[in-house]
């Protein structure tokens, strides 16, 4: 090969000396390319770890904020269903209690009746006698002014 190049003109050598600049460049390039890409490659694999460890702490994050909201959430339902089963006994007491103040009012209105019943006997007979008085005392009156109207004078 030496030879040929001696050989052969000096347009041929200047190809021959491009075309070996050409490829050393080409192959200085494909090194830079790889490491580049490798350099790449090794900063995503990085980048993806990085993603990894981020996505399971946020995981494990949002789930103790879930175990922590429902257990809040459990407590706020045991103190409702606390709450519902007290008012439910008070509910049951309190209707207990509904039907003894129903029977004590039914007590208290049979005795007012009675009461009233008195009153208006009382009422009848005081008011009727009385009545019957007064017709008799009116009649008596009626009777006297008659006999002092026939009764005679002394003239």
């Amino acid at each position: 090969m030496i030879t040929i190049l001696a050989m052969s003109d000096m347009a041929t050598w200047v190809m021959w000396i491009v075309g070996l600049v050409v490829v050393i460049a080409q192959f200085g390039f494909n090194i830079i390319v790889g490491i580049a890409v490798t350099s790449m490659n090794r900063k995503t694999a990085r980048i993806d770890e990085l993603e990894a460890k981020h996505e399971s702490s946020a995981r494990e994050l949002i789930e103790q904020q879930m175990a922590t909201v429902t257990q809040e959430f459990l407590g706020v339902i045991g103190l409702l269903k606390e709450q519902v089963k007290d008012i439910r006994e008070r509910l049951i007491r309190g209707d207990d209690d509904f039907k003894d103040l129903n029977k004590r009012d039914y007590e208290l209105e049979l005795k007012l009746t009675n009461k009233i019943e008195l009153l208006k006997e009382w009422a009848r007979d005081t008011f009727a006698s009385k009545r019957h008085a007064d017709s008799l005392q009116n009649q008596i009156n009626d009777l006297r002014s008659n006999n002092r109207d026939k009764a005679p004078t002394a003239s």
